[in-house]
């Protein structure tokens, strides 16, 4: 299998080692930061592999990514919900990244559309593109009854204070802290460090 992971010479020459201090630099920013330099950036991850080769650190940087570019701090989490097909990926990664209170939100917005976390994040575990048509499903073939239910629960506290929590500073920085962090546990799956240099 071909290692996807950013060369160890590009990160040398992007400043992202040690340990990654231009992404700590604009840490206000971490999730684009980490998602240009390791994603996007990366020469190794060009055609033809796709995502199914990338590892995991890379696949939740990629799905984090996506919140940052379609939830920025004007925009509210539930934003992310208007393409069921992605919401199992988001909740694995929430997971995996252990975002806290951003991946609780999104959990509980789950629940508000009446889906049920644990079953998504297993499903994506075992067969990403099935979970996502799950999703999908669930979310196109609902009654009436649970479109009222929905709209109601969606208007509910709890869901409010997840949005006032990521329209706050705190909020925002708080997220991009949490994915910074992982990178940096998870550095292996991300930058070749062990290689030698030439």
């Amino acid at each position: 299998m071909a290692d996807l992971r950013l060369p160890l010479d590009n990160a040398r020459a992007a400043g992202l080692l040690p340990d990654l201090p231009s992404i700590r630099a604009e840490i206000g920013a971490a999730a684009f930061g980490l998602y240009e330099e390791l994603i996007e950036k990366n020469p190794a991850l060009a055609a033809p592999h796709g995502a199914q080769d990338w590892t995991p650190a890379q696949k939740a940087i990629d799905a984090v990514f996506d919140i940052h570019n379609e939830c920025p701090p004007w925009e509210w989490l539930s934003k992310m919900f208007d393409t069921p097909k992605r919401i199992p990926r988001l909740l694995w990664a929430a997971r995996e990244i252990e975002l806290g209170r951003t991946g609780e939100c999104l959990e509980a917005i789950a629940r508000g559309f009446l889906l049920d976390p644990d079953a998504l994040v297993s499903a994506y575990v075992s067969d990403p593109e099935e979970a996502a048509r799950l999703a999908d499903h669930q979310m196109s073939t609902r009654g009436w009854r649970d479109r009222w239910r929905i709209r109601r629960d969606l208007r509910s506290l709890d869901v409010r204070r997840c949005a006032t929590w990521w329209l706050s500073n705190e909020g925002q920085l708080v997220f991009n802290r949490r994915v910074f962090d992982f990178a940096l546990r998870r550095l292996d799956q991300l930058i070749a460090v062990e290689a030698q240099p030439v």
